[in-house]
């Protein structure tokens, strides 16, 4: 999903199902042009379980309603945005219940709280 004014644009998925690392970059070229990833599209991995390793770009600001929602394997995830303002619920349910996310080290208390709001696991540790 594109805004051709904005340049940004929201990974949506990915094209093989079977990937186990997934990397949201900070920018993505298509044709010349340069766009920011800037979202999660809500439900972009929903139930993916072959996915183990997760990493946010550097762009993202939101993160969609079940994004990650059933990615039973996902246990080390690495957030290197630190613009991200909005986990949408269920972002982050159902995945391995004792995920570790790397967050930014000047955002491990705000991020905490947003990741609680995309249901992390209680027992999923955030660090920087």
């Amino acid at each position: 999903v594109a805004n051709v004014s904005k340049k940004t644009v929201s990974f949506i998925g990915v094209v093989k199902a079977n990937r186990k690392t997934v990397k949201i970059p900070a920018t993505i070229e298509i044709n010349g042009d340069t766009y920011k990833v800037t979202a999660v599209a809500a439900g972009a991995l929903k139930g993916n379980t072959s996915v183990t390793t997760l990493e946010i770009g550097a762009n993202v600001k939101t993160i969609g309603k079940n994004a990650f929602y059933g990615c039973k394997k996902l246990k080390p995830i690495k957030i290197t945005s630190k613009v991200l303002k909005t986990v949408k619920a269920g972002s982050f349910k159902n995945i391995y219940a004792k995920a570790t996310v790397k967050v930014p080290a000047a955002k491990v208390s705000a991020y905490k709280k947003l990741l609680k709001k995309g249901n992390l696991p209680a027992k999923a540790k955030v660090k920087k």
